[in-house]
């Protein structure tokens, strides 16, 4: 039975090391070559008013920073509405995801357009201001779910402003 002593493997000690060293590198996805995609809100708007329902639009920018494609592969989502008179109240307008697969390309910007259906029901202490064209102000919540070398990595954003005079008077 032979065995093994330092002497008989004088490469032991760095190849193991580099060996380790290669493994860890593999096993994190080039990390350091790698930059979440950026999401950004661009519009928030009213689509169409019905009769008891409606759609507001939605415009999102995705900018991918890196040198190879990215997949976005949903978007969760959920559109607030409150009053100037109520700072702190938030009134769920709608909430919703869409599934929808977009590919990025490398060191390009996507923009990602929704219409985001809606009924005056859930507009409660709004309903008012909404009738009326008055302002209030909105709050987009969500993520976006991306797909890269390292996997599949959930971006989170969120936009506050404000519309007004939603339903025209002309």
């Amino acid at each position: 039975m032979k065995t093994w002593n330092r002497e008989s493997r004088p490469w032991g000690a760095p190849a193991a090391i580099l060996l380790g060293a290669l493994f860890l590198f593999a096993s994190s996805g080039c990390a350091l070559f790698y930059s979440n995609p950026q999401v950004r809100v661009l519009e928030v708007g009213v689509g169409s008013l019905g009769l008891t329902s409606g759609t507001a639009d939605l415009r999102v920018e995705v900018r991918n920073p890196n040198r190879f494609g990215v997949e976005l592969r949903g978007l969760r989502y959920r559109l607030d509405l409150g009053s100037d008179a109520d700072e702190g109240v938030w009134v769920p307008l709608v909430t919703g995801t869409v599934s929808d697969t977009v590919r990025i390309r490398g060191r390009q910007v996507e923009v990602v357009s929704m219409s985001l259906p809606f009924q005056y029901s859930a507009l409660g202490p709004v309903l008012g201001l909404a009738l009326t064209g008055g302002a209030f102000r909105y709050r987009v919540v969500g993520d976006l779910t991306a797909r890269g070398p390292l996997g599949q990595v959930e971006l989170p954003f969120e936009t506050r402003g404000r519309l007004d005079g939603w339903i025209s008077d002309g």
